[in-house]
């Protein structure tokens, strides 16, 4: 069950959703982000996550900060 949604913008292209579910990784694990940020797809094969988000709710894509030409929304579904 999703519990965020991406709203991540790379102009030119269109916006692009995605559902994610958050796991807290813990306040002290190494590397950007705080929260891994799971599609269903990557959950269900085990495999790393794309998104990762910080408790500040800075997001970094494949480890890295986003592109200059990038906006990336991040709204909670659980609210």
């Amino acid at each position: 069950m999703p519990t965020h949604r991406i709203i991540y913008t790379a102009k030119p292209k269109e916006p692009e959703v995605i559902e994610v579910m958050a796991w807290d990784l813990g306040y002290d694990h190494p590397g950007h982000g705080r929260y891994a940020l799971f599609t269903a797809e990557q959950w269900q094969a085990e495999s790393e996550p794309d998104w990762a988000m910080d408790a500040e709710g800075s997001v970094w894509l494949h480890g890295e900060t986003l592109p200059e030409n990038s906006t990336v929304l991040v709204q909670s579904l659980l609210d």
